[in-house]
């Protein structure tokens, strides 16, 4: 039988998790700066509703992540810390979806009207860092 985690360690894991989504998409935004496709699209009017779309896609999904997890009902046999650690996972990955489907638009479009959303999904996923007030918001325990 494996060990039961302890509460500091799924905080941990949380804080690992969380960095990791951070740095894959900072990663991909450098990536793509560097080596970014000489690709237009055609009509100018594309570009305009994909670049859109991203700004409210990410609106959307950062809303989404600061109410989802609020949502999320604990099942029973979970502990406190395993719900909160997979609150933080659900709205990291929503901040984190919206970030790398701007550096997408970006790449396809070239547009700069995307710069906005991807600083807003970059501080949503910012503000997903489960510290201490966050961690005990999302129904984990006091450190």
């Amino acid at each position: 039988m494996a060990p039961v985690p302890t509460e500091q360690d799924l905080r941990k894991t949380a804080t690992i998790i969380w960095g990791a989504l951070l740095a894959g998409l900072i990663t991909f935004m450098a990536v793509a700066s560097i080596a970014r496709p000489t690709m237009t699209v055609a009509d100018p009017g594309m570009a305009t509703a994909l670049a859109l779309v991203a700004n409210a896609l990410t609106v959307i999904q950062v809303a989404a992540s600061r109410l989802v997890p609020r949502f999320m009902k604990r099942r029973e046999g979970v502990t406190p810390d395993q719900h909160a650690l997979t609150r933080t996972i659900v709205a990291a990955a929503l901040c984190d979806g919206a970030g790398l489907f701007c550096v997408v638009v970006w790449m396809v479009t070239g547009t700069q009207w995307i710069y906005g959303a991807l600083g807003l999904a970059l501080l949503g996923l910012a503000a997903c860092y489960p510290g201490e007030g966050r961690w005990e918001a999302l129904g984990g325990s006091p450190s």
